[in-house]
Formats: C-alpha cells, structure tokens, sequence
C-alpha cells in the first residue's frame, strides 16, 4: 500500500509570519494510518521539524517559518511518500 498525505497549509495573515501544516494519513483504502513519522525540512537550512500521525491518522506541524520545503512521511511496511516545493 502507499501512503498518502493530504496536506493544508493554513496561514493566519495579519497574525504573525509562521504557518501550520497539518493533514491526515491514508491508505490505499482511505483507512487512517496512526505512527507515521512526518518531516518537514526546509530546503534553504536544513531545519527539520517532526511529528507522528495521530490514532485517526492526523498530523499537524506548527510554528513553521516562510520558506521552501520538503516532507517526508514513513511507517515500516510502507513506501514511503515524498512531496517537494512545499
């Protein structure tokens, strides 16, 4: 099965110059995937910001500062999925 990663950047314009990105993993079957280990890396220095899928398959990264990145979501038994440009 692949793993699947819907994603939704939320800004709060007016409100500060850090974003959130939060989303919930899938499977194949649109069944929730808990323990999936999510990485968010910044493209321009490397920082990576990291968090685990819920027990409803939910994520969510905070704080996170204007720039270019990529992420990472991997659980053993799984391929691991890839998005970049984010």
């Amino acid at each position: 099965m692949v793993v699947l990663c819907l994603l939704t950047a939320l800004v709060a314009w007016g409100q500060g110059d850090r974003g959130t990105i939060s989303g919930i993993v899938l499977d194949s079957t649109g069944a929730a995937i808990p323990g999936v280990r999510i990485e968010l890396t910044n493209v321009s220095n490397n920082l990576k910001l990291q968090t685990v899928s819920t027990n409803t398959g939910a994520y969510r990264l905070v704080g996170i500062e204007p720039g270019l990145y990529s992420m990472q979501a991997r659980m053993e038994g799984f391929q691991t999925y890839v998005r970049s440009g984010i």
